[in-house]
């Protein structure tokens, strides 16, 4: 099973250096998985990528933006972002709700709450494949 991290469904998305590999992983991976917490950073920068497209840069400006024209500019790429998870076979699961596990690894591996919320979805779930160099019970694939 490995786990499978925002970067890797962006470099697919969107090219870039890591395009190439990020698609092998994803294209090569046994069991992959992922969790909510990637599905909603994903989710966010590709509508923010979708927004500088549109001369939207900032994160205020974005916000105005949804809030009074919506999300329709991105629903193509969001469309293309799941028929992704489909087609790669990247199954959803559960994430471990306990917040002192997750300040606990927030504060020993200096870890933001997604970040610490992916490590603890690994930790519950006995992924060893993750994102995090820091946390020494993941093993980052690269």
């Amino acid at each position: 099973m490995i786990y499978v991290d925002t970067n890797v469904f962006l470099s697919v998305l969107f090219s870039n250096k890591h395009s190439a590999r990020a698609f092998e992983i994803l294209s090569t991976s046994v069991e992959p998985v992922t969790s909510q917490t990637v599905i909603n950073e994903s989710l966010y920068l590709i509508a923010r990528n979708e927004a500088e497209k549109l001369g939207i840069k900032g994160v205020y400006d974005f916000k105005r933006y949804v809030e009074k024209s919506g999300l329709s500019f991105a629903k193509q790429s969001f469309e293309t972002f799941f028929s992704l998870l489909d087609d790669a076979g990247v199954e959803i699961i559960e994430e471990p709700q306990d917040p002192k596990k997750l300040m606990k690894l927030m504060l020993t591996y200096s870890l933001l709450p997604n970040d610490a919320q992916i490590a603890l979805t690994c930790w519950e779930n006995n992924i060893e494949d993750g994102a995090f160099e820091n946390v020494p019970f993941l093993r980052v694939v690269r």
